[in-house]
C-alpha cells in the first residue's frame, strides 16, 4: 500500500453505502473536491471485491449495511488484511452504543461522521484527513474518538433501558428482565427522562418521547 497522504489528490478512497443515492451523491463530491475514488459499493460483497483489487488509502463505511455483514465487520475484516487502512465510518447514530453488539467489535483509530455533515465538503474531508493522521500515528495510549461521543453521559443500563421501552415492553417486563423491583425500575426510568430532558407527564406520554428519543438517538426509522 502506497504511503498515506493527507492531500486530497493523493489519497485513494473507496465508499460504502447501501443508500445508492447517497452513495453517487458522496462519490460524486468527493471526486469534484479532488479526491480520487477507486469504487462505490452498495453492498459488503462487492465492497471487498473492490477492496481486495484495488487497496485504497481510506475507507467510508456507512455501518448499517441491512442484511449481512454490517461497516464495523467489514472495517474489521479490512484492517485484518491491511492494518493501516485509515477508516470513515458515516452514521446517523448519535451515539455509537446503539448499535449494540457490533459496538464490542468497533475498529481503534476511526473517525465517525455523522451522515448530515456529509454535505459539509470541509467536514467530510477533514474528516478523511483526520482517519488518515489517526492511523498515521495510531497509539493505543490515545483515547479513541468514539468515546467522545456519548449522548448527555447515557450509562450502558440507561442506553439499554431505553431500549427496552422503545421494543414495548411494559415497567414489569423492563424489571423482570433486569432482575430488579418495579419501583427501583421506575425509579431508573425516571431518572433517564430528567437526564433526556422529557417531562415528567403522565406515564404513557412519557413513554411515547422516551421511545422518539431512542429512535432519534439510535438514527433508526420508526415508520415500520
Amino acid at each position: 500500500m502506497s504511503m498515506l497522504q493527507t492531500h486530497s489528490d493523493q489519497l485513494k478512497l473507496l465508499i460504502v453505502e447501501d443508500d445508492k443515492i447517497l452513495l453517487t451523491m458522496m462519490s460524486h463530491a468527493l471526486t469534484k473536491e479532488g479526491f480520487k475514488v477507486l469504487a462505490a459499493a452498495s453492498d459488503a460483497q462487492s465492497a471487498m471485491q473492490y477492496f481486495d483489487k484495488a487497496r485504497p488509502d481510506v475507507v467510508i463505511l456507512d455501518i448499517d449495511l441491512g442484511a449481512g455483514p454490517s461497516g464495523i465487520d467489514l472495517a474489521n475484516k479490512m484492517r485484518q488484511i491491511s492494518g493501516r487502512i485509515a477508516i470513515v465510518f458515516c452514521t446517523s447514530f448519535k451515539d455509537m452504543r446503539f448499535i449494540q453488539d457490533d459496538y464490542l467489535k468497533y475498529p481503534l483509530h476511526t473517525v465517525v461522521l455523522k451522515k448530515a455533515d456529509v454535505v459539509n465538503m470541509e467536514k467530510f474531508s477533514n474528516a478523511i484527513n483526520e482517519a488518515v493522521e489517526l492511523i498515521r500515528e495510531s497509539d493505543e495510549s490515545k483515547p479513541d474518538q468514539l468515546h467522545e461521543k456519548y449522548y448527555k453521559d447515557l450509562t450502558a443500563l440507561e442506553i439499554e433501558l431505553l431500549t427496552l421501552i422503545a421494543g414495548g415492553h411494559s415497567n414489569k417486563q423492563v424489571a423482570a428482565e433486569k432482575g430488579i423491583s418495579l419501583k427501583s425500575c421506575e425509579n431508573a426510568i425516571a431518572r433517564l427522562a430528567k437526564k433526556l430532558e422529557i417531562p415528567a407527564t403522565e406515564q404513557s406520554n412519557q413513554r411515547v418521547l422516551l421511545t422518539r428519543k431512542y429512535f432519534e438517538l439510535s438514527g433508526k426509522s420508526n415508520s415500520k
